[in-house]
């Protein structure tokens, strides 16, 4: 359930840019996807990071800290620690579960989406 939270997040981020890029606040894209959606995710400069989830009907806020290497996000939660891969495309991030292959898409705020 966590895991799903997290896989959400780590898509976040994308692989080849500064870990700055991804440093705001993100909303989803679309109709959400089975199994998990995010609505919204914030990534802070200090490194740590909240969302917003849904997961079998449920809404979670989870919380902690985040860090970068490559296109792999790692989001070190309340409860587990879990890595997404990502990739941003201007104001467009996709985040990856790289256990499940399951993708979800996110707007940077503001963007004009």
């Amino acid at each position: 359930m966590k895991r799903s939270v997290l896989v959400l997040v780590a898509g976040l981020l994308l692989g080849g840019c500064s870990s700055s890029n991804i440093v705001g606040t993100w909303k989803a894209a679309g109709d959400p996807g089975e199994g998990f959606s995010v609505a919204e995710a914030t990534f802070r400069d200090d490194g740590s990071y909240s969302a917003q989830v849904v997961e079998g009907g449920r809404e979670m806020t989870d919380t902690g800290q985040w860090s970068k290497s490559g296109k792999n996000l790692e989001l070190q939660g309340q409860r587990t620690t879990r890595v997404y891969e990502t990739r941003v495309s201007g104001d467009e991030m996709t985040m990856t579960d790289p256990d499940s292959g399951r993708s979800v898409t996110l707007e940077r705020e503001g963007s004009g989406g």
